[in-house]
């Protein structure tokens, strides 16, 4: 997708106010803009389907594969399944966050952790961290904050504004138009 089509959408949801509660719950993040928070809540899905951030690390594969034998465990590269696109997003939402210059409790997380292991670890860590803590800001209906004594603020609605909606032939016309291919599920199962 060229920069030029990612503009184009972006204004065009910006403009027509289709971002949902949740598609700023998630921008309220450091690293996810509206196209990064729409794509990553596209795949989600439904939320409350996933009992804990953990299971939902699992959905899109950022976790690590486990083996045991005989009381060992090791734990080993990640599982990669589900969505690569998500996988990749949310990566590059973690280099995002790495490379700023601020010295917040993510930056924070990944020198640590790039201390040990090194920096591709890192990422697909911060990742994972990011992911999990976008599941509980969308279950709890709140914004991210980021140091301070402060509760984090709540996201309501305004009283007598309806919710943006599009149906779902004029979703399938804006991710067309930012050059996806979208198939039926029973085009995916045949092959």
């Amino acid at each position: 997708i060229s920069e030029d089509k990612l503009m184009y959408i972006y204004n065009d949801c910006v403009r027509n106010d289709l971002l949902t509660e949740d598609a700023w719950i998630a921008m309220s993040m450091p690293g996810i803009g509206a196209i990064s928070a729409s794509s990553i809540l596209a795949e989600i899905g439904d939320y409350n389907n996933f009992d804990s951030p953990n299971k939902l690390a699992a959905y899109f594969g950022i976790v690590p594969s486990v083996y045991q034998s005989a009381g060992k465990q090791i734990n080993g590269h990640i599982t990669k399944h589900g969505s690569p696109h998500i996988r990749r997003m949310l990566v590059e939402v973690a280099h995002a966050i790495a490379r700023t210059k601020s010295n917040s409790k993510l930056k924070r997380f990944f020198l640590r952790i790039k201390a040990r292991r090194g920096s591709k670890i890192a990422l697909v860590a911060l990742a994972r961290k990011i992911l999990c803590i976008l599941y509980h800001l969308l279950i709890k209906k709140e914004t991210y904050q980021e140091d301070g004594p402060f509760k984090p603020k709540s996201v309501k609605a305004v009283k007598g504004a309806t919710q943006p909606s599009m149906s779902l032939d004029e979703m399938i016309q804006v991710i067309c138009k930012a050059g996806y291919e979208v198939r039926s599920l029973t085009n995916l199962e045949r092959g």
